[in-house]
């Protein structure tokens, strides 16, 4: 009778320690979990909350109070996908299978109890992004970028063209594997790199650029070891986002304004592209008298007689630039004393090619001006070409004393004429309305 007490006594023993090793819903205790440290070998313990932690053995408990443990229980399931690693931690050989047992070490556990990164809210949107895929590479750049609607025939990814298939209303897009387009491969023991360069080489015609061309390297850069804490995915990799601006300064004498026509301070910029406002004005005038402007051409130096030129009025009052961009035009007139006229944004060709050379950023515009009578003349008239009718129309109405414009209108009897000369000024992809 004692020996089946003592046995009955033993199994109840038995059953109460197999009990406590249950959670309250049958959870089961993996005491693989208290040699760890870590409670994500079990999925049902992984679903209590931190109130519930008493369900663990005493020594668990104690354990994850410790000073040594680096993480807190609530943080033990929010591990991250993969953590990057070099070259010098990749650890894989201390892990082969041996005799017997030993306790883990401490580096070992802080390589366990990693926590996922805090998730960062995303930067701004930039004019050319990248995104680095696991097989290739995706660009964008804003259309905003350039004026030239057609801007996509000059765009190359090395030697890709723009996806017209996936390109939007906002974008210009590359969608290209790692395997083409030029790519540059580059390895080193932690990292691998694939780089290539977005280049835009708009046409050129003549001895001016409006729009600037320009390259951008681009680069996708991959991790060569990383430790994985999911079973199952393939590591998310991030993109890298680059911008490059550029910048100029500007200031003119024939004084510069703004869109709206707010005089720009010395220093200031135009964007290449877009038109460049002047107001040329004269003190005073007599009541049947108006300032035109004769003829402006621009240089890249103070002297006037310096080369290269380029002419946008020319022939006593043509906007011969006209001819070439809707940009360039006379505009209404604020008093008589006074004429505005836009030129579309430009800049010459050694401006690109000779960047080394500092003084040849900037541009001088050389005006003659002259005063005349209220009623255009043609010596002495404001002119724009229509593009739309292909004819000259003089600011004020009438097209009679523009028709000279297409031939060499007549020299004027007399009149008194000044040449002025701005200050310079610098042409940028980005300016005061940017």
């Amino acid at each position: 009778m004692v020996m089946k007490l003592a046995l009955v006594f033993l199994l109840m023993g038995y059953y109460r320690s197999s009990a406590n090793a249950f959670s309250q819903d049958g959870a089961e205790y993996d005491p693989f979990v208290e040699g760890l440290l870590l409670d994500d070998v079990s999925p049902n313990l992984a679903s209590q909350s931190s109130n519930n932690s008493q369900i663990l053995p005493k020594s668990v408990r104690q354990s994850l109070s410790g000073s040594h443990r680096p993480h807190s229980l609530s943080n033990y399931l929010r591990l991250p996908e993969s953590v990057a690693i070099s070259a010098s931690e990749d650890l894989t050989y201390l892990f082969k299978p041996e005799r017997n047992a030993r306790p883990l070490p401490n580096w070992v556990k802080n390589i366990l109890l990693v926590t996922a990164p805090p998730i960062t809210a995303p930067t701004r949107s930039h004019w050319i992004e990248i995104m680095c895929h696991i097989d290739r590479m995706a660009v964008r750049i804003r259309k905003r970028v350039f004026t030239n609607p057609k801007a996509w025939k000059y765009i190359k990814l090395k030697s890709c063209p723009v996806n017209q298939a996936v390109t939007d209303a906002e974008h210009y897009k590359f969608d290209f594997y790692l395997s083409g387009c030029g790519m540059e491969l580059e390895s080193t023991p932690d990292r691998v790199y694939y780089s290539t360069v977005l280049k835009y080489e708009p046409k050129v015609t003549g001895s001016i650029i409006r729009e600037l061309p320009f390259s951008v390297p681009l680069e996708c850069s991959y991790n060569r070891f990383h430790r994985s804490y999911k079973v199952g995915f393939q590591p998310r990799l991030h993109g890298r986002t680059l911008f490059r601006a550029f910048k100029a300064n500007v200031g003119v004498t024939i004084t510069p304004h703004d869109s709206f026509w707010n005089e720009l301070p010395a220093g200031s910029t135009y964007p290449l592209g877009k038109p460049m406002y002047f107001e040329v004005k004269v003190p005073t005038s007599s009541k049947d008298q108006m300032v035109y402007v004769n003829s402006c051409f621009m240089t890249a130096v103070p002297d006037a007689r310096a080369t290269p030129k380029y002419t946008v009025i020319d022939n006593y009052g043509c906007m011969v630039d006209g001819l070439k961009t809707d940009q360039s035009k006379f505009l209404s007139r604020p008093s008589r004393t006074s004429l505005r006229f836009t030129v579309g944004a430009f800049v010459f060709k050694e401006i690109v090619y000779q960047r080394h050379n500092t003084d040849m950023t900037k541009l001088y515009m050389h005006c003659e001006i002259t005063m005349g009578s209220v009623r255009p003349t043609p010596s002495a008239k404001s002119c724009n070409y229509d593009t739309e009718t292909e004819m000259w129309q003089e600011l004020h109405g009438g097209t009679s004393v523009c028709t000279c414009c297409d031939g060499q209108c007549p020299y004027p009897e007399s009149a008194h004429r000044n040449m002025l000369t701005s200050h310079f000024w610098s042409m940028g992809s980005s300016g005061y309305d940017d």
